[in-house]
């Protein structure tokens, strides 16, 4: 009976004799004859000397008779001949307790990466200069990738920092790239760097951001449109929870909407952050019912226009970022800089 591919494999017969075959046929245990205890452990023995010696199968054969595994109650289960039953296999929990590889959580991942990109295995295969074979056998845990791999497969699938570690800790090797924290020592020269471009900002609102919208710095002038507790505030939460923060921005339907936008944006490029799902969940609610604006912003590019007292203040947003980081602190940092749109916004800034 021809069998699925994987390398080297091992077959078992009821003797307990062992041979080798060629290596596009699928690593199996083979029992003839009726099944019995002995029979089954055997298999399994034959089965984890596959995975011992980087052959993993993939499905047992018993009396020259192979079907599909199917799922039943959490584990493996083949009909055969001559039972009444069925010869039960472990799951996934049961597998790696027996020491049989199963599905890998880096296989899950890149699944799940692949799935996301709208990439099949041969399109991702192809962008890592690999064989479509190879992307299935790391899926399925039959092989295991080197950190070079791992990064050529993040790259073709636009992977952020922190989860290129985790796709790095999930196939079992040392993250590559640092996190440290803001105020850390090592991120002092760039800490250094952000605190006179706040400075130098002035009298302008600057402000800087984490991935979650976590206000990390800001300068004096951000108290005068934001109110002085917006250091350590999140932004989202900010205008969707606080009741009345929204009327203070005049033109609120163009600015939530286009915050909805950034947040999808956002969602897209790191797709299995919960906090940025929430975040976005959040953020559509408080839209729900609110008229998307038809056609381009007023301004030409949707930034709030704060109701401060009896005046408008109409501003201008530009964000700034770090370029081609290597930390992961550092390439999730936002710099949101604003600036006056109109003269009237211009004296608001400087008056003392």
């Amino acid at each position: 009976m021809p069998n699925t591919a994987t390398d080297a494999p091992m077959a078992a017969s009821s003797a307990g004799g062992t041979s080798q075959e060629p290596a596009s046929h699928q690593a199996s245990a083979r029992v003839a004859g009726p099944v019995t205890r002995e029979k089954v452990a055997l298999a399994r023995r034959a089965a984890r000397s596959s995975v011992a010696e980087g052959r993993v199968p993939v499905a047992v054969m018993i009396d020259v008779f192979m079907v599909p595994p199917s799922r039943e109650q959490g584990a493996w289960s083949i009909p055969c001949e001559g039972m009444a039953g069925r010869v039960r296999l472990p799951d996934n929990q049961g597998m790696a307790a027996a020491g049989i590889a199963g599905p890998s959580e880096f296989g899950a991942r890149i699944r799940q990466w692949r799935a996301h990109r709208g990439l099949s295995q041969l399109a991702l295969a192809g962008r890592t200069a690999t064989t479509s074979r190879h992307v299935s056998f790391l899926e399925t845990g039959r092989s295991r990738p080197s950190q070079e791999m791992v990064l050529r497969i993040a790259d073709a699938l636009d992977v952020p920092l922190r989860e290129r570690n985790a796709l790095l800790r999930a196939a079992g090797l040392p993250p590559r790239y640092p996190e440290v924290a803001l105020q850390g020592e090592d991120l002092a020269p760039f800490r250094a760097a952000l605190d006179r471009l706040l400075a130098a900002h002035l009298p302008y609102p600057a402000m800087v951001l984490d991935a979650h919208w976590n206000v990390l710095l800001a300068n004096e002038a951000c108290a005068r449109l934001y109110g002085p507790d917006v250091l350590g505030s999140n932004v989202i939460r900010r205008y969707t929870g606080t009741p009345g923060a929204a009327e203070a921005i005049v033109n609120w339907a163009e600015v939530a909407w286009a915050g909805v936008d950034r947040l999808r944006q956002q969602r897209d490029r790191m797709p299995f952050d919960a906090e940025i799902a929430a975040l976005l969940g959040e953020a559509e609610a408080a839209t729900r019912g609110l008229p998307r604006p038809a056609g381009a912003p007023p301004g030409l590019v949707a930034c709030p226009w704060f109701r401060v007292g009896d005046r408008v203040v109409r501003t201008i947003g530009m964000v700034s970022r770090f370029e081609a980081t290597a930390e992961v602190t550092l390439d999730e940092l936002r710099i949101e800089l604003t600036y006056p749109l109109d003269a009237e916004a211009e004296a608001f800034f400087r008056a003392e």
